[in-house]
């Protein structure tokens, strides 16, 4: 495995241009995994800032979950994670509920989420460095 590296930082304060400049330094290339999902149109707005401030070249994969499945058709030797607090986001639409008493289903899923992408991602035969981003 190459290397895990995470950003944090609060909402709008430069983690993505941060991540994307740290990655294009590298000089290698890179595929960006967006999680993002257009549900409204202030996030419709920002994504769209976002894939224009990309460099045209990357590969761009647009999951909101299931990110461990896709790992093996990254061909990249560097990858963006564009964000953790979005794909737990995503995962608590999918299980939410006005009644909701037991949140057992979804911490359940949150933690196959990461222990699968860590997995995966460990399991690769060729060295990737990851760029994670989350609140």
């Amino acid at each position: 495995m190459g290397r895990l590296i995470l950003i944090l930082g609060g909402a709008r304060s430069g983690k993505s241009s941060y991540a994307q400049s740290q990655a294009d330094e590298t000089g290698k290339p890179v595929t960006f995994i967006a999680t993002a999902q257009a549900l409204d149109e202030e996030m419709s707005t920002r994504i769209r800032k976002h894939q224009a401030e990309r460099p045209a070249h990357w590969e761009t994969f647009e999951l909101p979950s299931d990110i461990a499945s896709h790992v093996g058709q990254i061909k990249s030797e560097v990858v963006v994670l564009d964000c953790i607090t979005l794909l737990v986001s995503n995962l608590v639409m999918q299980y939410a509920k006005d009644d909701l008493v037991d949140e057992t289903p979804f911490m359940q899923a949150v933690q196959k989420e990461v222990e699968d992408l860590i997995k995966t991602v460990r399991a690769l035969e060729r060295k990737q460095d990851w760029f994670v981003i989350s609140n």
